[in-house]
């Protein structure tokens, strides 16, 4: 999950600062909490439509086909979030750095410690540290609500080690199956469930079909199944890459 690679770069932040463990705990526990009440369902895709590494890695070792969609279509799917992968540390960091700054803070100014009824010999008025208790209560609500604000943002990092895919990504975010959500169906695969969500494609939502290098369907074959789906006008081709 893209989540993990934010939450070790959010990690590395504060013990580069020289936070105390609890605090690198607290940062911790936050990314724990979002990854027990959200999932996200993700549409990968990408800028280049015709690459060799992507015919191996995703289309049957070439036997598939890319499908070129429309912008239109993707920027107006319900409920979801079309957006570029960010690879680069220096634009990870930019997107962490305001939730961890804020972090920061609190934690500098000791809102984010936990109170103390004192010790055997100098109690604290129980009053007192209710009062401490709430105001700390309301600190951590905060600052996990600030963090879910940029929630949506962290499933658009990548590695670096994958920018040669120029991945855009459409994620629709969910709570988690505590919840019903009947959109929701299941697929098996292998030994894993898959849980997934389906988005119907208007007649205008693909432009383009290629062909993948080892694909022996006939163009006019696959522009017959898409005029019978109501796709017109949509250009085949096949593969300019080889395995040669």
């Amino acid at each position: 999950m893209e989540g993990k690679l934010a939450g070790k770069l959010l990690v590395d932040m504060a013990k580069h600062k020289g936070m105390p463990e609890e605090k690198v705990k607290m940062l911790e526990f936050a990314f724990l909490e979002y990854e027990d009440h959200i999932e996200a369902y993700g549409f990968c895709l990408s800028e280049n439509p015709d690459q060799l590494s992507q015919w191996r890695g995703y289309a049957d070792d070439g036997r598939g086909v890319s499908i070129g969609f429309t912008t239109d279509f993707l920027e107006q799917t319900e409920g979801a979030m079309l957006n570029r992968i960010k690879y680069k540390d220096a634009e990870h960091e930019k997107i962490l750095r305001p939730i961890f700054s804020k972090f920061d803070e609190l934690a500098s100014t000791g809102a984010l410690d936990r109170p103390s009824k004192g010790t055997i010999l100098v109690p604290k008025l129980q009053e007192v540290y209710e009062q401490e208790k709430v105001q700390y209560e309301r600190n951590v609500k905060r600052f996990l609500l600030m963090f879910f604000e940029i929630l949506p943002k962290l499933f658009f990092l990548k590695s670096q080690a994958f920018m040669e895919e120029l991945e855009w990504r459409l994620v629709a975010l969910y709570e988690n199956f505590t919840n019903e959500h009947k959109e929701i169906d299941f697929h098996a695969v292998s030994d894993l469930i898959k849980p997934y969500t389906e988005r119907a494609i208007c007649d205008k939502g693909i432009k383009e079909i290629i062909l993948g290098p080892k694909n022996r369907t006939p163009i006019n074959t696959v522009k017959a199944l898409l005029n019978n789906n109501g796709f017109m006008n949509v250009e085949v081709r096949i593969s300019d890459s080889s395995y040669r």
